[in-house]
């Protein structure tokens, strides 16, 4: 938490949007009060609460975290509220997966305990030791840490404005692998071909990949069509958008 506060002041400093996210390990807690309006709400079955206050706007979801992946739980808040989302716990949880670690420590017997458990951990925190894989740094250096954490979320920023649809059409394996090549100077957006081509297509609001061929051959039957329509004369360099109406009500006359 100590470290966590250290990161969010800094980091609100810069100017980037930070969220975080606590593991709490108590059974039965619960933000809510029993007896409260908004706990009579869920207990009547809302499956969501929003209670808005004067300074402060509380979201309230009864969700199992058993019956979730842990991504889910946070995924809204990394799409669109924050730029980085700082995560306390779920050691367990998050230890096999690729995202980012510091490893906090309060001994130094627990620093290669840890690292060994842990996949991709970016420094130990808490005592100054020799040795290890990994940069290790006191609490005190926290512009030391900043700046390792900066760099190390750098792909991921890169990675938030391509498709992330994984197509391999740029020649990459995946979208993170193309975001890591741009951070290196190896590859840049423009390379691409969904956000820079002629035309983009979307299915239920996901990008469908498309090769210049297919964008091409598509972009002109598309102009040609609209240019048969009165009051239409294309120049060749429009917008185009396809809207599919699938709402199963019916009007009523």
């Amino acid at each position: 938490t100590r470290l966590i506060e250290v990161l969010v002041k800094e980091f609100k400093r810069k100017g980037y949007r930070v969220g975080t996210l606590k593991h709490i390990h108590l059974k039965n807690f619960t933000l809510d009060q029993k007896g409260k309006d908004s706990w009579r709400h869920l207990k009547a079955g809302a499956k969501t609460v929003v209670c808005i206050a004067p300074n402060e706007t509380s979201i309230i979801r009864k969700i199992r975290f058993a019956d979730k992946k842990l991504e889910n739980n946070f995924k809204f808040l990394v799409e669109d509220e924050v730029d980085c989302l700082i995560v306390e716990g779920f050691k367990e949880q998050l230890k096999d997966k690729e995202i980012p670690k510091i490893v906090t420590i309060k001994s130094l017997d627990e620093a290669q305990k840890l690292l060994n458990q842990c996949k991709n951990v970016l420094c130990v925190v808490g005592f100054k030791i020799s040795n290890l894989q990994v940069p290790s740094f006191n609490f005190e250096e926290k512009e030391k840490i900043v700046k390792l954490v900066e760099e190390a979320w750098k792909p991921y920023m890169i990675y938030r404005k391509l498709p992330r649809i994984d197509c391999g059409m740029c020649g990459f394996k995946s979208c993170f692998e193309h975001a890591k090549a741009i951070v290196n100077n190896k590859s840049s957006l423009q390379k691409c071909p969904i956000l820079t081509g002629k035309i983009t297509l979307k299915f239920q609001d996901k990008p469908i990949p498309l090769n210049r061929f297919t964008q091409n051959l598509l972009r002109n039957t598309m102009l040609g069509m609209v240019s048969t329509l009165k009051g239409v004369k294309p120049k060749g360099d429009e917008f185009i958008r396809i809207t599919i109406n699938n709402s199963k009500h019916k009007i009523k006359k």
